[in-house]
């Protein structure tokens, strides 16, 4: 059976990778720094069977799905001349996603990237080849919820907690949202 295939982003999906990072991840790029930080990116196809049906997920992160990943490249690998990071996109759906949707994937994970400084003088910190130090910055959510511990302790539970956290900060996530049914008024 066939593993997975990769190919390395090249065209208007490298363009559009270039764009994000000038965007929204400029400080990256500035010429103070001394070299930009390098995002080698890479499309990612799941496994397929003999007949070419697909039999796995292109990328999943602890046992789940996902859209797309990124990783610091070990020091061996820059001194190679390889990127300072990897990035992986689900080379089976990328297509199917709008320009909007894609973008948003692509800042999430370069997000996860933070140039490491100095914590005394804030200087931008180097690593043993002279590449930018990077760190790996962790979701400001992180949710891992079980709907039958969520029903057997209630209010307890951390599912419920966080689902209940989550529901007061809804108007980030859901503009417009608004849980009450339409023939109630909210109190003044």
């Amino acid at each position: 059976m066939p593993g997975k295939r990769f190919d390395k982003v090249t065209g208007s999906l490298l363009e559009t990778i270039q764009r994000t990072q000038q965007i929204y991840h400029s400080r990256m790029l500035e010429p103070t720094i001394a070299m930009s930080v390098a995002v080698e990116s890479f499309l990612v196809y799941g496994p397929r069977n003999k007949d070419g049906d697909q039999t796995g997920p292109a990328i999943s992160i602890q046992g789940r799905d996902a859209y797309a990943c990124i990783r610091i490249s070990k020091l061996e690998e820059r001194v190679a001349g390889r990127g300072d990071a990897i990035m992986w996109i689900d080379g089976d759906n990328v297509r199917q996603w709008e320009e909007e949707t894609l973008v948003a994937i692509i800042d999430h994970e370069l997000t996860h990237l933070e140039l490491a400084t100095d914590p005394k003088t804030e200087q931008i910190q180097l690593d043993d080849s002279g590449r930018v130090k990077l760190k790996m910055r962790q979701h400001d959510f992180q949710v891992g919820w079980f709907d039958e511990v969520a029903e057997r302790h209630a209010a307890a539970s951390i599912e419920v907690q966080q689902a209940t956290a989550l529901a007061n900060v809804r108007q980030m996530y859901f503009p417009g949202f608004d849980v009450l049914p339409k023939n109630r008024k909210r109190r003044a």
